[in-house]
């Protein structure tokens, strides 16, 4: 990092790759200028071109050569109350990573936005919201990504008083992400397995809304030879049945949902001695 005065700093960095057997060279490189007016205002601004390679499965059978490329501007201001956070990012990648859909490119557009305020004596409030615009591209048309999300809506309420307890409410929600369905399976004789037949309108269906409720609470009790914290959490509150995959039967007649994690608990005690 080179600290150009009191307000401007810059920092890069880079590394490249050696070619073996039919991997490609190539080179990364990232860079950051911050800028820092006073104590209460930080902009930062960095851009990156990356590269890595996707590793062979049932899909893929070869090393692909992946790229990224991404600018963002972040700003933070701090004072002694308030904490707020902004940014606005472009990111594009580059690279074949399945050979069902063979994605060459994906564009990802973003605006963040972050507040944390306390209020009172023992409360603290957060909340932040994210606009995610992501579009494929796959065999010249475009599709929406895995990740074109309207809202990524976060919010966070706590009390923390030591001398009773600390409990913190979360809530997330999200649109559902987009998927390609499967119009039933053609039999093959010679293996008697059966292939998808997958729809020619690729990322035409799309899962429900994402809702979940968090609970977390724990109490911090000291002895004069150690301390005791006993916490716990339920996750998923209200048991929401957020659907994160679609599963098939054998033959691709019938269909249901896998869910993400429904309602849990956890509980623990740690005891500590000095």
């Amino acid at each position: 990092m080179w600290n150009i005065n009191d307000q401007w700093s810059f920092s890069s960095g880079a590394r490249s790759a050696i070619p073996i057997n039919d991997t490609s060279y190539y080179f990364s490189s990232q860079m950051s200028l911050k800028f820092k007016p006073n104590s209460r205002h930080i902009f930062l601004l960095s851009t990156g071109k990356y590269h890595n390679y996707s590793i062979p499965n049932f899909l893929t059978s070869s090393f692909e050569l992946l790229k990224s490329t991404q600018i963002s501007l972040d700003y933070t201001f701090e004072n002694r109350n308030t904490t707020i956070k902004a940014a606005a990012y472009f990111k594009s990648e580059a690279g074949a990573q399945s050979i069902l859909f063979t994605p060459r490119q994906i564009d990802a557009y973003g605006i963040e936005f972050f507040i944390e305020q306390p209020f009172g004596k023992y409360w603290t409030t957060t909340l932040s919201n994210t606009f995610i615009e992501q579009r494929q591209i796959i065999n010249e048309v475009t599709y929406p990504g895995n990740s074109d999300f309207n809202y990524l809506t976060n919010i966070t309420l706590r009390y923390t008083n030591p001398s009773i307890i600390t409990i913190s409410l979360n809530y997330i929600t999200r649109p559902g992400r987009y998927y390609t369905p499967i119009q039933g399976g053609s039999l093959r004789p010679h293996s008697n397995f059966y292939a998808p037949n997958w729809s020619d309108d690729l990322y035409s269906q799309q899962y429900n809304n994402y809702h979940g409720l968090n609970l977390q609470l724990s109490r911090y009790i000291p002895f004069k030879q150690g301390s005791l914290v006993i916490y716990g959490s339920v996750n998923n509150l209200f048991n929401d049945k957020n659907q994160q995959r679609i599963q098939y039967n054998q033959n691709y007649s019938q269909s249901h949902f896998d869910y993400y994690q429904q309602r849990n608990f956890f509980f623990g005690v740690v005891y500590q001695l000095y």
